[in-house]
């Protein structure tokens, strides 16, 4: 299955992209991952709705018609790790070849975003940046590959 992340903004903090490096490697083949920064509105005239708009048309250029889009929100479903790991095996199951994470830059998403969405996704009821957002859900999705395999990583 291949997974795309999407997110807006480039992660400046090293220890994060280090952390996203990390956890990459660790997957290796086991998931092809394509870690995707695309460009944010940066003006400082733009208002929250413009910034959200854009955004939702660089992400819509992106994702493809038959793409499983989960679209991390802080109105999404909330998960145990377990949980998540079978929501994934379920994707896996059901053949769906492309799942795309789709991570919102500080405006949030456009409404059209949330409703193109085949699944809300919550990582914690606490609010993160984005590229804290995108690190974690890395991190969660090598603990649920390594849930789904077998191998004792998560205990």
């Amino acid at each position: 299955m291949k997974i795309s992340i999407y997110s807006f903004g480039k992660t400046k903090h090293k220890f994060l992209l280090e952390g996203e490096r990390e956890y990459l490697k660790r997957m290796g083949s086991e998931a092809r991952i394509n870690l995707v920064e695309l460009g944010s509105c940066d003006s400082a005239s733009a208002t929250p709705q413009l910034i959200r708009t854009q955004e939702r048309k660089a992400l819509f250029a992106k994702v493809r018609e038959n793409d499983f889009l989960v679209v991390l929100d802080e109105n999404g479903q909330s998960y145990t790790t377990v949980k998540f790991a079978e929501m994934l095996k379920q994707c896996f199951d059901r053949g769906i070849s492309s799942l795309t994470f789709a991570v919102a830059g500080p405006e949030g998403w456009d409404a059209a975003v949330t409703q193109r969405a085949d699944q809300l996704l919550s990582l914690s009821p606490m609010t993160f940046t984005s590229q804290m957002a995108r690190f974690i859900l890395i991190e969660q999705l090598y603990r649920a590959l390594r849930i789904i395999g077998g191998h004792p990583y998560h205990r």
